[in-house]
């Protein structure tokens, strides 16, 4: 069986999992909500700072709660790739990866959140030497050769 249910008012892309629960049932689900997509509030395109949603989401599907890491009014996100980490406990045992734009440096981050604490600093947040445009889309693989 098959429902539709609004998990959040934010517009939302690129939602994801656990990949090792892919075809499986699932608690948590994770997306990017990301201002770009939203509509103008008004005809001069002027925003309040409340419109803006920056932000990479996480959907407890059991309890039926959002947690959001808000990235800042300018600091547009991209995708969010679950990365599960090397002897998961839990199903959110791992990190979230994603590409977050710096506008301070004009230059793309690639921010690591731990899954378990969605809302408290990155684990990591690397600075690439380019912006890297937000429509870019794929998984993270362990290394070969």
């Amino acid at each position: 069986m098959v429902t539709e249910e609004r998990l959040d008012d934010r517009i939302q892309e690129f939602p994801r999992l656990n990949p090792a629960f892919s075809g499986r049932p699932y608690r948590y689900g994770y997306a990017a909500a990301v201002e770009l997509y939203a509509p103008p509030a008004g005809p001069d395109d002027d925003r309040p700072d409340e419109g803006f949603s920056n932000a990479l989401l996480k959907h407890d599907l059991g309890r039926g709660t959002t947690e959001a890491h808000e990235f800042g009014r300018d600091g547009a996100v991209g995708e969010g790739v679950f990365v599960p980490a090397e002897s998961p406990m839990a199903e959110d045992d791992g990190y979230l990866m994603a590409y977050v734009f710096n506008p301070a440096r004009a230059a793309t981050d690639l921010v690591v959140l731990a899954a378990q604490d969605f809302t408290g600093e990155p684990v990591a947040r690397i600075h690439l030497p380019v912006r890297v445009p937000l429509g870019l889309h794929g998984n993270w693989v362990p290394g070969g050769e």
